[in-house]
């Protein structure tokens, strides 16, 4: 069940929007659920979590693009694609990890595309899992949940979103069942490029605050992995 908000002070805009996306919901014989906001404050107070949130920028008292930044501190996967009469404040979008900045009048094939790119992303984010060893026990993480590994010794510790699951292995045999997201910014660690949110005196700083230190041989390296991963996300 994909779950989506639609957020936008102008009842037209409300329907119009559902019907769009649920038209092609529809098509494509997806399970999804659709909620309505006419304010930002209605949306923040609901305190759920969305797969997919179309906010309006222009609305009185919280605007779509601090909603978003408020969203954003709560909740960092949840796809947020602005739908506005405001060119100029594309480049703010970014800021918040927007997936996507469209214009009114909506055209339905850039919201055709735009979903198309966003329903796949769900769909393998929900299958990409690994499987860890543990004693005579097997363990399924998922790979999107994981926010670095790190190896002390012999023993890799995983950091996920609500635990940390530790195991005997090497970080070169890790490394190899990781997809290209995660970056060995270090002999000792493994970064998930998707929450890194800062660099800042030699370490790449996550989205749950940790400081992963990056060695100065692999900086380059760090740099030109940022930037090839912005441009694929971008895609």
């Amino acid at each position: 069940m994909i779950s989506i908000a639609i957020c936008d002070d102008e009842d037209y805009m409300l329907n119009e929007l559902q019907q769009k996306i649920s038209t092609y919901m529809d098509t494509n014989e997806l399970l999804y659920s659709i909620q309505l906001f006419n304010s930002s404050e209605s949306l923040l107070y609901k305190k759920s979590h969305f797969d997919i949130i179309f906010l309006d920028i222009q609305m009185d008292r919280v605007n779509g693009m601090e909603a978003a930044k408020q969203i954003r501190k709560k909740d960092e996967k949840c796809f947020i694609i602005f739908i506005t009469v405001l060119k100029e404040m594309v480049f703010e979008a970014f800021e918040v990890g927007a997936s996507n900045y469209l214009i009114k009048p909506l055209a339905d094939d850039k919201l055709s595309r735009t979903l198309d790119r966003i329903i796949k992303q769900l769909s393998d984010a929900e299958c990409q899992y690994i499987i860890i060893h543990k004693g005579q026990a097997y363990w399924q993480i998922k790979i999107s949940d994981i926010y670095y590994c790190e190896v002390i010794k012999r023993k890799i510790y995983i950091h996920l979103k609500n635990e940390i699951m530790d195991y005997y292995d090497s970080i070169e045999s890790l490394e190899k069942t990781l997809p290209t997201n995660f970056f060995r910014c270090h002999r000792s660690y493994l970064i998930n490029l998707n929450y890194v949110k800062g660099y800042e005196n030699s370490n790449a700083i996550l989205a749950n605050g940790s400081s992963i230190p990056v060695s100065r041989l692999r900086q380059q390296d760090f740099s030109q992995a940022i930037l090839k991963y912005m441009k694929n996300r971008g895609k």
